[in-house]
């Protein structure tokens, strides 16, 4: 044990005038290490961690130390004899090179560090597309009032054939009537109380076009037929 100890310090401790041993790059995990010297000779690497492994087998139980084994790194020459190159795992390495004439070896202690992780791959999400608006439902015109003031105006008559028409060939109430009309009780009639205030607010006169009691669109002061046709298509 005691020689083989003492193998190990030799191989761990640099000559005065050895060979200059030298690591290109780092020393990294599952990549191959480089390492060069400025002299010809063979190389032996002993590694990771130990350059020695003691074999231990049972013996009735008891644990018996066999034959020393070196342990040996994956390693081969380059440039000729001037360089090595090994792989292994993770710790400590003893790269040593005896050239020919010297009286010893020349060793440099190389640490492999664990691969670094590699950044994960972002696998970058495809734009999400805005959602297009979905258009409301066309609601269906069911009346069309002409709103007006009689002290001021009165409907054109393209507009009364207009109204006219479209009473008689659509399913569309169509009529005029003056804004200051009340019923009995002195109120504006249920089918007027949102038509005419839209009237008013667009300027009077106005045809107002209603579905239900939701006002569809609102025409300022048509004057002919085709106007009061095409706001209830």
């Amino acid at each position: 044990m005691s020689r083989i100890l003492l193998l190990l310090a030799l191989c761990l401790t640099a000559p005065a005038f050895a060979a200059d041993l030298k690591l290109l790059g780092e020393a990294r995990e599952h990549r191959f290490v480089t390492v060069e010297s400025d002299k010809e000779g063979p190389w032996l690497v002993l590694g990771p961690n130990a350059a020695v492994v003691l074999e231990a087998t049972q013996l009735a139980g008891t644990p018996v130390l066999g034959t020393p084994k070196i342990n040996k790194a994956d390693a081969f020459p380059i440039n000729g004899t001037k360089g090595v190159k090994f792989v292994g795992p993770p710790g400590f390495y003893a790269v040593t090179q005896w050239p020919p004439g010297d009286a010893e070896a020349s060793v440099l202690v190389v640490e492999i560090h664990p691969a670094k992780d590699s950044p994960p791959v972002i696998t970058p999400k495809p734009p999400v597309e805005p959602e297009k608006p979905v258009d409301p439902p066309v609601k269906p015109a069911t009346a069309a009032h002409y709103i007006y003031e009689k002290d001021k105006t009165a409907p054109p008559a393209q507009v009364l054939v207009a109204l006219d028409k479209i009473n008689r060939e659509k399913k569309i109430i169509a009529n005029d009537f003056d804004q200051n009309i009340v019923d009995g009780t002195g109120q504006v009639p249920d089918q007027y109380k949102v038509s005419i205030p839209a009237a008013i607010a667009a300027g009077l006169p106005a045809l107002v076009v209603m579905s239900g009691d939701v006002v569809l669109r609102v025409v300022k002061d048509p004057r002919t037929t085709e106007a009061v046709l095409e706001a209830v298509r």
